[in-house]
């Protein structure tokens, strides 16, 4: 097996059928990975914290996103979301406290199916799932709210 570094035309390009094990992260700087079949994979999560009412989650750090609600959030933001023209996807599961009751002020930018917005399961322990995407770089969220996971 031969891996061959083209310089000239920043290409990287492999012969021979072995796999090529990677023990580090690869970092490809905004370029396109073309037809990637993919299989066992993860998404990172960042477990972000409630902060005087405000949860922002960073996009620079992860899409998946477990939030804790031990308090109500008032301020929902999202930070580093690539720019427009690219399709962007975010999951957040809140999980209520023991003692319940918490809520959640969505931001504006978050559209809903039919215009409705969602309101999260308040009793104790009570777990939701917030899944939405982007394409014009966090402008408008399109999001849907799957409730009360047992």
């Amino acid at each position: 097996m031969a891996l061959v570094i083209d310089n000239a035309n920043t290409k990287l390009s492999k012969t021979g059928l072995a796999d090529i094990t990677v023990g580090d992260n690869l970092t490809f700087n905004d370029n396109f990975v073309k037809k990637p079949r993919l299989q066992s994979y993860t998404a990172v999560t960042d477990t972000p914290s409630i902060i005087g009412g405000t949860v922002t989650l960073n996009l620079d750090n992860a899409n998946v996103f477990p939030v804790s609600l031990t308090a109500n959030v008032t301020t929902l933001t999202t930070s580093n979301v690539p720019g427009s023209g690219r399709h962007v996807e975010i999951m957040i599961q809140f999980a209520q406290d023991a003692i319940g009751g918490r809520t959640v002020a969505w931001p504006s930018s978050f559209k809903w199916p039919g215009g409705n917005a969602g309101v999260l399961s308040t009793a104790a322990n009570a777990r939701d799932v917030l899944y939405g995407f982007t394409v014009d770089g966090g402008v408008t969220w399109n999001v849907t709210l799957v409730q009360d996971f047992k």
